[in-house]
């Protein structure tokens, strides 16, 4: 059995589909199983071990010569890509995205089971190349339990299972990772920079943890001014130079804190004790999964969640500005208590 999935961008989609191709792994463990990306997205497709093989395919691009909108797209981009699938004939193409271009790919590469969402749920009329449809929820689910429930139109047994994050008893401290960054396209998703020094202060008073603040290089700025603001040995920056490194960086954890971010997503898929920062975007669909230790803080505001990327707030970022370090350490503490720290929690 040969199958391809299909998330072709976004560091944090593309994490949240290993859990699912996982299942199909454990399910199957002879099925050659391949995904397709844009080229930017390789590496972060080839973090997740139980793929055989990624194959990128090129974005297509409008025409410039469009008169009457009879020319819409060029699909020249894709010949390689194309030839690539066709030699190794797959049998079923998972399609998670469900834009045109994902499922045009599966219909001209030839493979006879295409999955996608149904009618109403993807965009661009995708629907209207699949022959299997998803009909379930799309939008107000999690986004790793749907990635699970569209792969079970086709496979109908598989199953996710909880991921158990693990405190080593030959650590003097436990680690505790925090990521105060997110896309630049997500800017409106990250806390104030300013609410990290009280909620640090007041960690490391109530509990004896080391903590690491994870920044990649675009947000190393960011990391220094926490890092400054605290002035504590306890507390250190780590500049993830990759995206290959912040994922080895942030298994080494033992809990983590962060926003809505492809960081975030990572410690939540390997089984990393999450807690999330949430504004912007909707609890429903993209807080820490189920399958693993968690919690979060959300402001439910009548202004959220908005998904709001391109366009100014006009309420300037309420519900994270008023998502004040006191509630969320009341919460935080809550959260931290429950991992079982023996030892930690000082006196």
């Amino acid at each position: 059995m040969k199958v391809l999935i299909s998330q072709l961008r976004s560091y944090g989609d593309i994490i949240r589909t290993f859990p699912t191709i996982r299942a199909i792994r454990k399910t199957y463990p002879n099925a050659y199983i391949a995904f397709t990306c844009v080229p930017e997205m390789e590496q972060a497709a080839k973090l997740c071990n139980e793929l055989d093989e990624v194959i990128i395919q090129q974005r297509l691009l409008a025409p410039e010569d469009h008169v009457g909108h009879t020319r819409l797209v060029d699909t020249s981009p894709l010949e390689g890509a194309l030839a690539t699938v066709k030699e190794v004939e797959f049998d079923y193409y998972i399609d998670f995205h469900g834009i045109f271009q994902t499922a045009l790919f599966g219909l001209m590469a030839n493979i006879p089971n295409r999955i996608g969402p149904g009618k109403g749920a993807g965009k661009d009329g995708s629907y209207l190349f699949y022959n299997h449809h998803y009909t379930g929820e799309w939008k107000r689910i999690h986004r790793m339990k749907r990635h699970v429930e569209v792969a079970k139109t086709v496979f109908p047994t598989i199953q996710l299972e909880r991921s158990m994050g693990k405190f080593s008893s030959d650590r003097e401290k436990p680690l505790l990772i925090i990521a105060p960054g997110t896309s630049e396209i997500g800017i409106y998703k990250r806390w104030p920079i300013e609410y990290y020094k009280p909620l640090i202060q007041a960690i490391i008073q109530d509990f004896r943890v080391n903590i690491q603040i994870v920044c990649s290089s675009a947000e190393k700025e960011i990391g220094e001014k926490i890092i400054q603001s605290i002035s504590n040995d306890n507390c250190t920056l780590v500049e993830c130079k990759s995206f290959e490194h912040a994922y080895e960086v942030i298994q080494k954890g033992h809990a983590f804190i962060g926003c809505d971010s492809a960081y975030t997503h990572i410690a939540t898929v390997e089984g990393i004790p999450s807690f999330m920062l949430l504004g912007p975007t909707p609890p429903s669909e993209n807080a820490p999964w189920e399958y693993v230790d968690n919690s979060y803080a959300y402001l439910d505001l009548d202004c959220s969640p908005c998904n709001l990327w391109d366009k100014a707030c006009p309420h300037h970022v309420q519900c994270m500005s008023k998502l004040l370090p006191e509630k969320v350490y009341k919460e935080v503490f809550t959260f931290l208590n429950k991992l079982n720290w023996d030892g930690c929690q000082h006196e």
